[in-house]
């Protein structure tokens, strides 16, 4: 619930623990909860969901889509129309824009399982989920849901990698202390294809 309540927040989906308690609590006031603690409740669902499909068929592009349909309550799949960018809220500015068309995108995301799944032990798994976050938040597949998805990803990778026994890793927390630099970070690899950091956060 906390990693689902914070991975919302970066979102600036905003509900408190008062409100996700009483609403697991008393599901019969489902019709009067905010639609932010539906949207973090949706988060947790998506989440148990995902979790039963990589023991089945693995961590594919179609798992990331199942998880964004049960995220967002929707049939839609990977983004269609053009014209999608990601924009700094304060200055209008484009800082981001993803790569367009549903084939384009479902080869992106084709290639990425491809990477999730490759036989390659010279790549430490840590370093792998790393690489992978990046290369769907480039990819940005979806039209709503993206960020949700991609930290669930790396949760259920390090599930499916026998690296955590259950998905209880609190990522969201750090993300949100360091927001701005984790947004920083990630436009420097696309921008000056800077993959090493330089700068430590303590944790």
């Amino acid at each position: 619930m906390q990693e689902s309540k914070d991975s919302s927040a970066i979102e600036n989906i905003v509900t408190t623990q008062n409100e996700l308690y009483r609403a697991i609590m008393s599901p019969e006031d489902a019709p009067h909860m905010s639609s932010a603690t539906k949207e973090v409740l949706m988060y947790r669902e998506a989440l148990y969901s995902g979790l039963d499909l990589p023991e089945k068929k693995g961590l594919t592009a179609n798992t990331l889509v199942s998880i964004m349909q049960k995220l967002k309550n929707t049939t839609a799949e990977v983004r269609r129309g053009t014209g999608t960018r990601l924009v700094n809220p304060v200055t209008k500015e484009t800082i981001y824009t993803p790569p367009e068309g549903k084939e384009l995108i479902r080869n992106k995301l084709t290639a990425l399982e491809k990477f999730i799944h490759h036989d390659d032990e010279s790549i430490d798994p840590l370093i792998r989920m790393a690489l992978m976050h990046y290369r769907f938040e480039a990819i940005h597949p979806f039209a709503d849901g993206n960020g949700h998805t991609g930290r669930i990803m790396n949760v259920l990778y390090l599930v499916h990698m026998d690296l955590l026994p259950l998905p209880v890793l609190y990522l969201s927390s750090f993300i949100i202390r360091h927001k701005s630099e984790y947004y920083r970070l990630l436009r420097e690899v696309t921008e000056k294809e800077n993959w090493l950091r330089q700068t430590y956060c303590n944790l």
